[in-house]
């Protein structure tokens, strides 16, 4: 009489492809968290551009006036200089490049202002955008290469993103 002999297990061929199809996920999954990273990354550098923006408008509150010829104000420095500078050192941190806080005393003016009541913050984003937020609120994403703008008015400079 012949007996049936039972196979258990799975062949090599099976493990091969449930390995190839587990590899494959794996890689959908690390690409897609890649691209998560920069947009959080992204995130926090125009989160701490926006935190940045808070400060500057206490400051204004509080001293009335931003800037003057020679940059931050020593009222401004007052205020502000430990929490602006943790937030530019985080900004750089998380991949943010050619960041400036551009005001009117940056401007082409023969007489820059001594009073500064408008700024801009620009930077680069860890994916290679460009981020701008001025003293009006205006948020906007300028092309590479674009410049902030600078107007005068009855001998006021403002500033703002393009």
């Amino acid at each position: 009489m012949k007996t049936l002999s039972v196979k258990r297990g799975f062949t090599l061929i099976e493990l091969l492809v449930v390995v190839a199809i587990v590899a494959m996920l794996a890689s959908v999954i690390l690409v897609s968290l890649s691209s998560a990273r920069t947009k959080a990354k992204n995130a926090r550098v125009m989160s701490d551009m926006s935190q940045i923006r808070y400060h500057l408008e206490n400051i204004i509150t509080n001293a009335g006036s931003y800037f003057n010829t020679n940059g931050l104000t020593a009222t401004v420095d007052a205020y502000a200089s430990t929490d602006l500078s943790a937030l530019t050192t985080d900004i750089a941190t998380y991949g943010g490049t050619n960041f400036a806080i551009r005001h009117p005393a940056d401007a082409p003016a023969a007489t820059p202002p001594t009073s500064v009541r408008s700024y801009a913050i620009v930077a680069t984003l860890p994916d290679g955008t460009n981020y701008c937020i001025d003293s009006g609120g205006r948020v906007s994403v300028p092309a590479a290469g674009a410049a902030v703008l600078f107007a005068t008015l009855s001998s006021v400079v403002t500033i703002a993103c393009p």
